[in-house]
């Protein structure tokens, strides 16, 4: 190998991806000399590359000891494909059944807790010729629409408030969300029922139903939602959908190491 070889193989890019798997497998933050020790690179060269990678999203600097870590969007990519990996078969029997009892389209969202959305893993859709079209992997804020409040109402009450005051406007009308104090009692409501049922928060005219799926370690990981045009929703049939993926959600959640307390 020559050494111009030598050079293009260990340009920029691969300096760079070198530097996202050393952000990615060390356990604390580390300064722009240990970063530059660990990848052989002059100092110069590891901090432009910082710069560049959190312009980026995928390295964060923290400003009171100016070290680097993973950045929020490499975190959220780790845990798309982790989700991709590890839960797109497994969802899927679940999902089938449900498709199959209501005859509407059912879906897997993941909560991607390092920047507090949801995004949606694995979908059926509905044989209807009115059904909507559904975008795989797209992050989306979880104040809105079942697929975010099915788990926004079961997660911790500091990171609930969090989420409200990053006050992300309503996709269909624009509205802003309440007011922490307002929406609480809805929460409240949601996590008592088990299940949150919306209208036209993410989609116009669109009902949702979701309902939250927990880990081994009782953490909200996502949830199951199903999605109907307003024409063809029933309201005396929300008792038994919501029954349906609740025994659906429970079955998946268990499968994956949940146990009831």
């Amino acid at each position: 190998m020559t050494t111009k070889d030598a050079a293009r193989l260990d340009g920029p890019i691969v300096r760079a991806l070198k530097l996202i798997r050393l952000l990615a497998e060390i356990d604390s933050d580390i300064s722009i000399k240990d970063a530059a020790s660990h990848l052989d690179l002059p100092a110069s060269t590891t901090h432009r590359l910082l710069r560049l990678l959190m312009q980026e999203g995928m390295v964060a600097k923290d400003p009171k000891t100016s070290r680097y870590r993973a950045g929020l969007d490499l975190e959220r990519l780790g845990t798309l494909l982790s989700y991709k990996k590890g839960f797109k078969d497994l969802t899927l029997p679940f999902l089938q059944k449900i498709a199959q009892q209501c005859g509407e389209a059912c879906m897997f969202v993941a909560y991607l807790p390092a920047t507090q959305q949801v995004s949606l893993m694995t979908a059926i859709n509905s044989l209807h010729p009115l059904r909507y079209e559904m975008e795989l992997y797209v992050p989306h804020t979880v104040l809105w629409g079942a697929t975010g409040r099915s788990i926004l109402a079961f997660l911790p009450e500091e990171e609930q408030k969090k989420i409200v005051e990053t006050r992300v406007p309503s996709p269909t009308t624009g509205a802003l969300p309440p007011a922490w104090e307002e929406l609480k009692p809805e929460l409240d409501a949601i996590r008592s029922k088990g299940y949150v049922l919306t209208r036209s928060q993410k989609v116009s005219g669109a009902i949702g139903i979701g309902a939250p799926i927990r880990n081994g370690e009782g953490r909200v990981i996502g949830s199951f939602c199903i999605t109907i045009p307003e024409i063809r929703f029933d309201p005396a049939k929300e008792a038994e959908l919501a029954t349906l993926l609740l025994n659906e959600t429970r079955a998946f959640s268990a499968t994956i190491g949940y146990k009831v307390p």
